[in-house]
């Protein structure tokens, strides 16, 4: 990472310290010619943080010379429509509907009352006149016939029992003698279930008239074996002479009149039955949405009708709320005997709206069914418990868009853990004062998601560091913003989490779970919306500037020597002098321990300045630089510890203490411009000059 080879150039690459082992070869100054008692320069270098970090793809030159490491990674995680849309299951729904009530058997029968019948229940006297005058003009003398017998009606044949809701049985007299009829009354049975079904009354019937009257029959069971009574028949004195004729009569006709029935035995005639509105809820058991509009891709949907009514049902269904491409779509027809049938709705392209029921405002597909009965000609059984039922099974269709209330919906984030080592390669110590790190969100879905992030950075020594990041409500579209994507971007950052804390643990990698949530809050109206064309994405973004405090940061490695020192005890003392002119905010001491081939300690030098801090502004630049003179002596002792010809050291460990300005106390900025300028020189004494 480019971090590392900065701080690792930095801290341990400067002059004599140098950086790893691999870079460090003292094998080089073997040959060096050591002229006694002179200052020899051995090199220089100047390093600036600029033309160390180049702008590349991670690294980014701000305008005010601010370097900073940025790393993006679009669409780390995608989210497609699938993902929601397929969890809109609609279940599979029926409906039961009756016919109800439908219209009766044609009932119109007659019955006919001869004069002689009405004479015959007289007295002698009566029946002598009337038996006499037969066939001759007269006076018709006034006439007031008893109760007669009870007559059956000859029974119909197209019905042997209905049951009415509603209607009227309707009675007609024609008074066919040639004077008025002032008044009758006829009562009406029914035999078979020995019932009396009224009484109808006439009154002032002219000759050749006719009147009406009836009888209601709601909640009546009817059969069609009848019969009636006459109580009174009252015919006033003719004004003129008449022909009396004994064979003249009062004809009785029998009518329904508006009647229905909801069950019985007879022969249903055909005819067309008010269209029933009835509604499929695809509500489902385990899930809480609840849909407005939906619009179907491919949709064929499966039916099974199944009709226990005993005569061939036509039923058209129709879909009133569908439309495609804003017409309404065709009826279906289905011709129906008793027992079942499949078939398929085609509803692909349709646009419908579940929310035209006023007591359940969603889930709602109406269905308006309009029936007829095609007649058989034979008598059959009926009832009102009768019915077809009709099922549906979307399961498969395709929905294109769906908006309403998608529910509530929790989703499980686990991630494995991410390795992040990088700052654990530099050592403990170092810490970013202004870190960053953004999660962008390219929305769609008109749904509002929530999600609690939880990121936790591990060490390898068993330590933890909770960042805590803010809660994150992603951005989404209204309905009417449908097919525009909304932009989010969720900042963490020191002043809404303990990302800086973190990141100066330092982790070795990062633990990340958490849990999405869907409509939080619960239903707050019909505001969702999701299409077959909604996308999320979510991208990652580390904004990391060079901003920095190091408290004893420290970083230990080792050069291996093999014999550079070796017989260098002739010397009296061997001096290495570095001068330093520092345009970084950085300090720093190091530790020198000399060992041999097992590492075993022969002497050290320790807590030598190496480099003093340039000096910064309140911002963390650097306004003015710095120079140290370090000076690292082997003198005799120390090099009879580790430079003889037979005990002489093979190892050097470096061990680094670094501060930014002023013991670390003062956050810094690492700027293009920061440089630093290194001279390195030898000097030596032999011992006895």
């Amino acid at each position: 990472m480019k971090s590392k080879i900065f701080l690792g150039a930095l801290f341990m690459g400067l002059g004599f310290s140098a950086c790893k082992k691999s870079n460090l070869d003292l094998n080089k100054y073997s040959n060096l010619k050591i002229q006694p008692g002179v200052v020899t320069p051995l090199a220089s270098i100047s390093i600036t943080a600029g033309k160390i970090l180049k702008q590349d793809s991670i690294t980014v030159h701000d305008p005010d010379g601010l370097i900073r490491f940025l790393v993006r990674k679009d669409s780390i995680v995608t989210i497609g429509a699938d993902s929601i849309l397929s969890n809109i299951s609609l279940p599979k729904s029926s409906v039961n509907f009756k016919l109800g009530e439908i219209n009766v058997p044609n009932i119109n029968q007659t019955q006919k009352v001869t004069l002689k019948e009405l004479v015959d229940l007289c007295d002698a006297q009566t029946q002598f006149v009337f038996n006499y005058y037969d066939g001759k003009d007269t006076i018709f003398p006034a006439l007031s016939s008893p109760a007669g017998d009870t007559n059956n009606v000859v029974k119909a044949t197209n019905y042997e029992y209905i049951r009415l809701s509603k209607g009227f049985l309707k009675f007609g007299l024609t008074n066919n003698f040639p004077t008025v009829l002032s008044k009758a009354q006829v009562v009406i049975f029914d035999n078979k279930y020995g019932s009396k079904l009224g009484t109808v009354n006439f009154a002032n019937i002219l000759p050749g008239a006719k009147g009406f009257d009836s009888i209601p029959m709601a909640g009546v069971t009817l059969s069609n074996d009848l019969a009636f009574q006459i109580l009174v028949v009252d015919m006033v004195q003719s004004s003129a002479p008449v022909r009396i004729d004994l064979t003249d009569d009062l004809t009785i006709d029998i009518m329904g009149s508006g009647m229905k029935t909801t069950g019985g035995r007879a022969i249903i005639p055909s005819q067309i039955i008010q269209t029933q509105m009835l509604a499929l809820n695809l509500s489902s058991p385990t899930d809480d949405y609840r849909l407005r509009n939906v619009k179907f891709g491919a949709a064929a949907i499966p039916f099974t009708a199944e009709s226990k009514f005993a005569e061939n049902l036509n039923l058209n269904i129709q879909f009133p709320d569908a439309t495609v491409g804003g017409s309404a779509i065709s009826p279906t027809a289905i011709s129906l005997p008793k027992g079942s049938k499949t078939g398929t709705f085609d509803l692909s392209n349709a646009n419908i709206f579940l929310g035209a029921v006023d007591t359940l405002t969603h889930n709602m597909l109406r269905v308006a069914v309009s029936p007829s009965i095609t007649s058989s000609g034979n008598l059959v059984d009926f009832d009102s418990s009768d019915f077809v039922k009709l099922d549906i099974d979307p399961a498969n269709i395709v929905i294109d868009y769906v908006d309403g209330y998608m529910g509530q919906k929790t989703w499980t984030v686990d991630v494995d853990d991410v390795e992040f080592d990088a700052l654990a390669e530099l050592g403990k110590g170092l810490t970013l004062t202004n870190p960053k790190m953004s999660i962008i969100v390219k929305n769609s879905f008109g749904i509002p998601i929530q999600l609690e992030l939880s990121l936790i950075a591990k060490d390898n020594k068993g330590g933890s560091v909770d960042m805590q990041p803010p809660t994150m409500n992603f951005g989404y579209p209204t309905i009417a913003q449908a097919g525009t994507t909304v932009d989010s971007k969720f900042d963490i950052d020191k002043s809404n989490s303990k990302i800086v804390e973190a990141l100066g643990l330092p982790p070795t990698q990062f633990a990340i779970s958490g849990k999405a949530y869907l409509n939080k809050e619960g239903f707050k109206g019909y505001n969702d919306f999701v299409s077959s064309k909604s996308s999320m994405s979510l991208s990652f973004e580390a904004n990391m500037p060079l901003s920095i405090i190091a408290q004893d940061f420290s970083i230990r490695d080792t050069a291996d020597l093999k014999e550079t020192l070796k017989g260098l005890d002739v010397f009296e003392y061997l001096e290495l002098k570095i001068k330093t002119t520092n345009g970084f905010p950085l300090e720093g001491a190091l530790d020198l321990y000399f060992a041999d081939a097992n590492g075993i300690i022969l002497d050290s030098l320790v807590n030598t300045t190496l480099v003093a801090s340039g000096i910064p502004d309140a911002t963390g630049k650097v306004v003015t630089r710095t120079e140290n003179m370090t000076t690292f002596l082997l003198d005799k002792e120390t090099l009879a510890n580790i430079a003889t010809d037979t005990k002489f050291a093979q190892k050097l460990i470096f061990v680094t203490h670094f501060y930014t300005y002023n013991k670390g106390t003062q956050s810094v900025n690492i700027h293009t411009d920061n440089q630093l300028d290194i001279a390195i020189a030898f000097r030596a004494k032999l011992a006895g000059q």
